[in-house]
């Protein structure tokens, strides 16, 4: 697996751990709602990878 799939398969990793949080009532939604764009931007991906 090249560096690049290694970092889209850990951001994927990390949308869904946001989910399951979510679900559980780990965080809110208003964190949940927020917290996608902020892992966006400091990962360096695009919205839609």
């Amino acid at each position: 697996m090249s560096a690049v799939e290694k970092k889209r398969d850990f951001y994927l990793r990390q949308r869904e751990l946001l989910a399951t949080l979510l679900e559980h009532g780990a965080i809110s939604q208003a964190q949940h709602d927020k917290s996608p764009g902020d892992l966006t931007e400091k990962m360096g991906m695009q919205p839609n990878d």
